[in-house]
């Protein structure tokens, strides 16, 4: 299970800097309201979960708040899946069953391996409508299928 997860989130990262660049390279894409916003909320999202992954106070407030700065928004990224890798390799089959406490939500009180799989699955979702207005804007998403980032080796993020 662990090694599983562990391959989801190497596969979110992947994605994640794959959508970076196909929307770099549209002149558009990066200035789009639609996109920008959904790379805002996937970014909070991922951070979001990670904190209670974590167990660490999560300020929604602070994580909702946009940042227009498109270098600051990508580094962001990085720096979560950076730190999810980090948490990934510390976490051990036992605290897979930890119940997690989501203080936005106290009815939502999944298993750490439940809202791991929630987390990637939320991303997928929202690199999917990226994808989507991407391509509505004139531009090429790119292929991020998890067997497609399998067939390629399991490559690292290629940010730039």
């Amino acid at each position: 299970m662990l090694e599983m997860l562990r391959a989801l989130f190497g596969h979110e990262a992947w994605a994640d800097a794959e959508q970076w660049r196909a929307l770099a390279a549209h002149p558009s894409a990066l200035t789009n309201p639609e996109i920008l916003e959904r790379l805002n909320h996937i970014n909070g999202a991922q951070r979001a979960y990670l904190m209670v992954l974590r167990n660490e106070p999560v300020d929604l407030t602070e994580l909702v708040k946009p940042i227009q700065d498109k270098g600051a928004l990508q580094q962001s990224f990085r720096r979560y899946h950076q730190e999810m890798a980090d948490f990934l390799q510390g976490l051990s089959l036992e605290a897979l069953h930890t119940k997690l406490t989501f203080a936005w939500h106290p009815a939502f009180q999944p298993t750490t391996r439940e809202a791991l799989l929630q987390a990637v699955m939320h991303s997928q979702h929202h690199r999917a409508q990226n994808a989507l207005r991407l391509r509505e804007l004139g531009g090429t998403p790119p292929m991020t299928d998890f067997l497609i980032w399998v067939t390629k080796s399991y490559p690292e993020p290629a940010w730039d």
